[in-house]
């Protein structure tokens, strides 16, 4: 008997620990540069990732990530008119690099504040534009329960810059129940994103990333990374998912456009 209840307490119900490098492939860099007149370079960096819906594939990003709205503000002045999307190998080799106007995509309309914007960006790509096969997120889209283990992996910080953005993986964020929280709300009100608290440092080039929790023994999209926050009371940090559903969201691309909740 006194064995059993040490097995008990030292062996709880699992819970993830360890990052699973099945679902890094999912997660792509998108990045690009402008040049201020004093010839500095401003770098604009995220991730992002593929869906299919019906026959038309979509690169699903957060908006922020190609139309400067970082403070849900004020559009940045200075920022790139072309990003690339690094399509890439296993084991991060860039294998072609696509163009995207961001300028055409841009948005004039003021930034919106987190709590009313889906900060989604739905980007319809032409399978001819792709010279390699890619892999999309589409198996895992379906009824989510969110619990306290999840997955995120993203191209964080500057660290991706100049010639190792052709050889470049994803860092992995884990969440799990012991030292993190998963909450339905950002703050009272708001139906759109969910709330993760946790230890765990995430970093400026997350946005637009996959974020996948295990649910019934497999893993399952619930959303994209649109925010991350500083630490809060030192211990936590809170990272902001827009929900699934806006990943259907009509127009294809959404960009500062206000969210029926």
């Amino acid at each position: 008997m006194k064995l059993l209840i040490l097995l008990l307490v030292f062996f709880p119900v699992c819970s993830f620990s360890q990052e699973d490098t099945s679902l890094r492939k999912y997660s792509y860099l998108i990045a690009g540069n402008a040049t201020d007149s004093n010839g500095h370079r401003v770098i604009a960096d995220g991730t992002g990732f593929f869906i299919r819906v019906d026959s038309a594939l979509l690169f699903i990003t957060a908006a922020h990530v190609i139309n400067g709205c970082y403070s849900y503000s004020d559009t940045s002045m200075l920022y790139p008119e072309n990003m690339h999307i690094f399509i890439h190998d296993l084991n991060g080799k860039t294998l072609q690099k696509l163009s995207i106007d961001i300028k055409s995509l841009r948005s004039p309309q003021p930034c919106l504040p987190l709590k009313k914007n889906p900060d989604i960006a739905i980007i319809s790509i032409e399978d001819s534009l792709l010279n390699f096969p890619v892999y999309i997120v589409t198996d895992f889209i379906a009824k989510v329960k969110v619990n306290s283990d999840a997955m995120i992996y993203g191209y964080a910080g500057k660290r991706f810059m100049t010639e190792s953005l052709n050889n470049a993986l994803p860092k992995a964020i884990v969440i799990n129940g012991y030292e993190s929280s998963i909450f339905f709300n950002y703050r009272p009100g708001d139906k759109i994103h969910y709330d993760i608290q946790t230890p765990n440092l995430a970093e400026p080039g997350y946005s637009g990333s996959p974020v996948f929790v295990y649910h019934e023994k497999k893993w399952k999209l619930a959303g994209v990374t649109v925010a991350v926050t500083e630490k809060e009371k030192i211990t936590k940090q809170r990272i902001i998912v827009t929900k699934q559903k806006y990943l259907f969201s009509e127009p294809r691309l959404v960009l500062n456009q206000e969210a029926e909740q």
